[in-house]
């Protein structure tokens, strides 16, 4: 059935007045160094992103997110431009509030370097880091509500005998997550073309600590705690993720899909399906 799709798509892209137009390289922005340009928005199901410059952009990675009070932005610069090579640096920021004193954060940077050699081919090689960390304390009182709100059940006596009125739960992880995506597309027309992508998971290291904080009422804490530290090579865990697509770029709306590989990967289907509206001015 695949093959059967490809065949269908390379005939159909083939025909008609598309192969008479001029290709546009830069119209992929999600795994190449390019942006889209400037005044250009680029809205898609789930996020979007304008061009501040023809080699800047600022946006929202994930939007359905903010549904989950979970705030997340991107920038984004393709620092090096030339004829047929071009590398760009890109910061994301997400935030959740667990609590009031409990927040986690997680900040991925990234590089990617995109080869051009002709009009119809280009190769793309991503390096991703994700900086990921947890601060906070859990106080007697929101632990009791948690557990009240669930079980119906009140320990705020038992949880004060235990750890003191000022006391509680203490924890603060750091963590660091490193990935590598190579990408390569063909372009058989103005409309339509392949593209081929892999995501590959190398390691993660971190640190975890923990521990309690009890309030013995003379206005003096004691803490007890432990860290553990974490160094994971995550190949022994992820097989990686792959992804063969095929993507239609009409004037204004971009439509890609594909097959992952294996299936069940969850990165390998955000590779293969993407949906986008572009609108909004050019490149000068």
């Amino acid at each position: 059935m695949w093959l059967t799709m490809i065949f269908a798509g390379i005939s159909a892209g083939l025909a008609g007045d598309w192969k008479d137009q001029p290709f546009e390289q830069r119209v992929n922005t999600d795994y190449t160094a390019f942006t889209p340009g400037k005044r250009v928005w680029q809205v898609g199901l789930l996020g979007a992103q304008y061009g501040l410059l023809d080699n800047m952009s600022v946006g929202i990675p994930a939007t359905p997110l903010y549904f989950l009070r979970i705030p997340n932005v991107k920038a984004k610069i393709t620092a090096i431009q030339m004829e047929n090579f071009d590398v760009s640096v890109d910061a994301s920021w997400y935030r959740y509030e667990l609590s009031k004193k409990l927040t986690a954060k997680v900040r991925p940077i990234g590089a990617t370097a995109s080869w051009t050699p002709g009009e119809r081919f280009g190769l793309h090689f991503g390096a991703k880091w994700l900086l990921a960390s947890l601060d906070g304390e859990v106080t007697t009182g929101q632990i009791n509500s948690a557990i009240q709100d669930n079980f119906g059940v009140s320990y705020k006596t038992e949880l004060n005998q235990i750890f003191g009125s000022g006391g509680g739960v203490y924890a603060g992880a750091t963590a660091t997550a490193f990935s590598t995506r190579m990408a390569a597309d063909l372009q058989l027309n103005r409309r339509d073309s392949l593209i081929f992508s892999t995501t590959s998971y190398w390691w993660l290291r971190g640190l975890v600590a923990g521990g309690v904080a009890v309030d013995n009422g003379t206005g003096a804490n004691t803490t007890v705690g432990a860290s553990v530290e974490v160094d994971y090579p995550l190949w022994e865990l992820f097989l990686g993720a792959n992804a063969m697509s095929w993507q239609m770029s009409w004037e204004h709306l971009h439509l890609r899909i594909g097959m992952p590989i294996p299936w069940y990967s969850v990165s390998g289907w955000s590779q293969a399906f993407k949906l986008y509206y572009v609108f909004g001015g050019g490149r000068d």
